[in-house]
């Protein structure tokens, strides 16, 4: 009804990469500042050049151990349909999940 935008749950995608793993094992400071979500959406970011925003980005109260992804459709079709091909991919690519944080890129 009027908007633009995909709220997607990735929770799924979250656990089958290890993102949900990864946030317990980070230091208590940085796991204040991140969540499996935005882990995921800086994978998603840096390694497959997808642009998206998680759930604590619109706060937190409220956002605990939900894992979702904002993806604006305000684009054309062609390039939407290659954002879910990416995110596809990502959601499957574990390894290189696990990649992309030991290079320690999931701090902002």
């Amino acid at each position: 009804r009027g908007a633009f935008y995909a709220f997607q749950n990735i929770s799924g995608a979250c656990e089958r990469i290890g993102a949900l793993e990864a946030f317990e094992s980070l230091p208590p400071e940085t796991r204040e500042h991140t969540s499996p979500s935005t882990l995921f959406l800086l994978f998603l970011l840096f390694r497959y050049r997808v642009a998206t925003l998680d759930r604590p980005s619109f706060g937190k109260i409220g956002a605990e151990d939900e894992h979702y992804i904002r993806i604006s459709i305000a684009t054309a079709l062609e390039d939407l349909e290659e954002a879910m091909t990416r995110i596809g991919a990502a959601s499957a690519d574990r390894e290189g999940f696990a990649e992309f944080l030991a290079q320690g890129r999931y701090r902002y």
